[in-house]
């Protein structure tokens, strides 16, 4: 049996759970005080102190994507978006989706955890083992990717580019998802 053990406190509980969510799973998740030792049994001390770093980077990228999402219609009128953070940031960002395009349907894809996030006007609901379909845009979305392009090059100050405050703000990694940095 493989335990985890935790100070005893909430924070240290919640971030046994996040260890047991992206590493080995325990059978049991204890408060170190309560652990009984047994002769079969193997334990996992668990500090707290890296659940205020990690809610801080997941909030962070929460914040990040926020911006960073880039919807593009597709014929059947669908909203869709790709994503790849590095966190697991459905839940927390569907709200705010949610109520700003709260008249259409739409979908983000979390490609690294092959989750979607889906919206139909009224609920949303995460869906597992989403698989990735050949995309067909509209035409009208395509003539707007073509806008937006020109309007992002040409807003720019040529002389005053800044390449790495650029990924500062928005990081390589996130730019495969974003319209503007396709030609």
């Amino acid at each position: 049996m493989q335990y985890y053990l935790y100070d005893g406190s909430y924070e240290g509980f919640l971030t046994a759970v996040y260890y047991s969510y992206y590493s080995a799973v325990p059978d049991k998740i204890v408060a170190e005080s309560s652990f009984e030792k047994d002769l079969f049994a193997s334990s996992t001390l668990v500090k707290t102190d890296p659940i205020h770093q990690a809610s801080s980077k997941v909030r962070r990228e929460k914040h990040r994507m926020l911006g960073l999402i880039r919807f593009q219609q597709l014929n059947n009128g669908i909203y869709y978006s790709s994503i790849e953070p590095d966190h697991f940031i459905l839940p927390l960002i569907a709200s705010h989706f949610a109520n700003r395009f709260s008249d259409q349907r739409w979908v983000i894809h979390d490609l690294k955890r092959n989750q979607m996030l889906l919206f139909d006007t009224t609920s949303w609901v995460i869906a597992h083992e989403a698989p990735l379909v050949e995309l067909n845009f509209s035409e009208e979305e395509t003539v707007f990717q073509k806008l937006w392009r020109e309007y992002f090059d040409h807003i720019s100050i040529k002389e005053r580019k800044n390449l790495k405050l650029q990924r500062n703000f928005m990081p390589e990694r996130y730019w495969k998802h974003l319209i503007e940095k396709h030609q």
